[in-house]
């Protein structure tokens, strides 16, 4: 037997997701095309972490590169998960709209949604996740497309429309073991 037997291959190409020239060329890596093109694979990649010191704009940056693909991914779908409670979606069609010149409405949005830590714990949302990842692969025709990019045998390469998570911020994840506390901050919230 192999030493590595029981491993599993990676693909040789995981398809990211395009925002612009500032995140994609210096992240990505040309592939050739169908008929010899060179395509650019890069962009927001499978799991993207902003970590840095307070105030430096990570929440920003962040909901700005969600957004910039859900707008750009015509199929996508977006969730928005704010744990610190202090997002509204007045505040990310405001982004929006800098990023397109269209006037992006969330609020009635199918494909879009805003959770908050106050309505739904850390683990509670990520249960939902797993579920939502779950249905989407095991009806995966609903939910797949077809890329630009080749694999070893020169057939295009599928791939799930993306459904784009945002989490902000890790740090103030509250899990079910806080659920005391999760209390007390809806009551406050209700007054």
């Amino acid at each position: 037997m192999s030493q590595l037997e029981l491993f599993k291959t990676a693909p040789l190409i995981r398809p990211y997701l395009n925002l612009g020239c500032l995140l994609d060329i210096p992240t990505g890596r040309y592939y050739k095309g169908k008929h010899g093109e060179s395509i650019l694979c890069g962009g927001l990649a499978y799991v993207t972490g902003i970590g840095g010191i307070g105030n430096t704009y990570k929440s920003t940056l962040a909901h700005l590169m969600a957004l910039r693909a859900f707008i750009r991914y015509c199929r996508s779908t977006l969730n928005v998960y704010d744990t610190e409670i202090s997002l509204m979606v007045a505040r990310l069609e405001q982004l929006a709209s800098n990023l397109c010149e269209c006037m992006v409405s969330l609020d009635n949005e199918p494909r879009f949604r805003l959770t908050s830590g106050d309505m739904m714990l850390g683990d509670e949302w990520f249960d939902a996740y797993k579920q939502t990842l779950k249905a989407r692969r095991d009806e995966s025709k609903k939910y797949m497309g077809t890329t630009p990019f080749l694999d070893e045998k020169g057939e295009y390469i599928q791939a799930f429309y993306p459904f784009i998570a945002e989490v902000d911020s890790f740090s103030q994840l509250l899990l079910t073991q806080s659920t005391a506390f999760m209390k007390l901050m809806t009551s406050v919230n209700r007054v």
